[in-house]
């Protein structure tokens, strides 16, 4: 499979596992579905939970093959990612939920993980094949 190609269905996983775990507190803990309120902090933190396992599983696909150039994978990666997260939460929460645009506005800086970790992980990976 083409890299690119590859960078970009992982940045949507990354997306639908963060989605698909949101949704799913949504409906145990939602308003409507008659049970306690979640916080937003533990909604946060749940959240920020699976967008790690998500990131993680790309992260380990997107760098298994050897021999490649570990630092441009890392800008490529980790650009296309955030855009994606970004674009897919604009689309889908303010856009089809309609939600109110400075909800958006936040995640602009909570997803920032996504374009700094695969930056820092290529350049570490590109370090030790160096040292090697």
């Amino acid at each position: 499979m083409n890299k690119r190609v590859k960078i970009i269905l992982l940045g949507f996983m990354i997306w639908i596992i963060t989605f698909i775990a949101n949704f799913f507190i949504f409906l145990i803990f939602g308003v409507e579905a008659d049970s306690p309120p979640i916080d937003v902090m533990w909604n946060n933190g749940i959240s920020a939970f699976f967008l790690g396992i998500g990131l993680a599983l790309a992260l380990f696909l997107v760098y298994r093959d050897k021999g490649q150039d570990y630092k441009r994978t890392a800008w490529e990666a980790g650009i296309a990612w955030y855009v994606i997260i970004l674009l897919m939460n604009l689309i889908v929460v303010v856009g089809l939920l309609g939600v109110k645009l400075g909800f958006w506005f936040p995640s602009i800086l909570t997803d920032s993980p996504i374009l700094i970790i695969p930056i820092v992980v290529g350049y570490l990976l590109a370090w030790r094949k160096n040292e090697v």
